[in-house]
């Protein structure tokens, strides 16, 4: 588990050659592949510093942080269950609008789940 300080970083996984961005860490947060931890299996994310970052690794953290991770992972489930490509890319903007100015749209589209040329139309609108 790694608490980031400074930076920003991405969680994501490589499927068929493609990437799958699934999450962004900003800074005072924690990043960790939880599913990982777990099982003791080894990771299939990679996580990214797409920053210059500052963090601090750690061996163990507390079942606060561990809860308040899993709780992250299902809202962004729910989301996807529930909202479509618009509301989800509005919420995006709402919550974490500093993102679309770091981060390539490549990276955007793959992490709201569409092709690069999808979020292009839903940003025209």
């Amino acid at each position: 588990m790694i608490f980031l300080d400074q930076g920003l970083m991405r969680a994501y996984r490589l499927v068929d050659g493609q990437e799958y961005t699934h999450y962004f860490y900003t800074e005072k947060w924690f990043t960790t592949d939880y599913q990982s931890y777990l099982n003791g299996q080894q990771s299939d994310s990679y996580i990214q510093a797409l920053t210059d970052v500052n963090c601090y690794e750690f061996e163990r953290l507390g079942r606060l942080i561990t809860e308040s991770a899993y709780l992250k992972i299902v809202e962004r489930l729910i989301d996807f269950q529930t909202n479509d490509l618009r509301e989800r890319y509005q919420r995006l903007i709402q919550n974490h609008s500093q993102l679309l100015l770091q981060v390539p749209q490549k990276m955007i589209a793959s992490y709201l789940g569409v092709a690069e040329q999808s979020l292009s139309r839903i940003k025209s609108r």
